[in-house]
């Protein structure tokens, strides 16, 4: 065997291992980012969760978001009922807008927000919701303001509704 024959070997093996080297990394960038976008939906479910939590574990605040989604007038709302309210659709629309972002950014699947959709969708159509949204829009990314403007009708009724058989 002559240098010639060694070099041109040493030339293929390093190739080779090149090329495996970058299947590897190759591999092992998928992996993160499935396990990125698990994280993702993981974290959306846990707000979405922890806002049910809230209004589950404070049957007051439960009844004032509902009452507050279902009217547009406000004055029935003591000032300290407003105030709350308004905290309320705030962490309301950011809980839902934090998983459209994520969906329309491909940082989770899109399936994540569309099976959340029609529960958003199911409140913030509702008078109250849209007296909030219309006037705090600022607030909110133009994107998911933009759903909002464009949100067909729901497909879900309300917990109020829902009781109220």
């Amino acid at each position: 065997m002559n240098w010639e024959a060694i070099g041109a070997l040493g030339e293929v093996l390093g190739a080779v291992a090149v090329v495996g080297t970058l299947l590897y990394v190759s591999r092992q960038l998928r992996e993160q980012s499935r396990a990125l976008t698990t994280s993702v939906r993981d974290s959306a479910f846990h707000q979405l969760a922890e806002w049910n939590y809230q209004l589950m574990a404070d049957a007051e605040l439960s009844h004032l978001f509902q009452q507050g989604a279902a009217t547009d007038d406000w004055d029935d709302f003591s000032p300290e009922e407003r105030s709350r309210l308004i905290h309320a659709f705030y962490s309301f629309f950011k809980v839902f807008e934090n998983v459209y972002l994520h969906a329309e950014e491909g940082s989770t699947h899109q399936a994540v927000w569309e099976q959340n959709c029609q529960v958003f969708l199911a409140y913030a159509s509702k008078p109250g919701c849209r007296r909030y949204w219309t006037q705090r829009e600022t607030t909110l990314d133009p994107r998911f303001v933009e759903v909002l403007r464009t949100m067909e009708s729901p497909k879900l009724k309300t917990g109020l509704e829902i009781s109220e058989r």
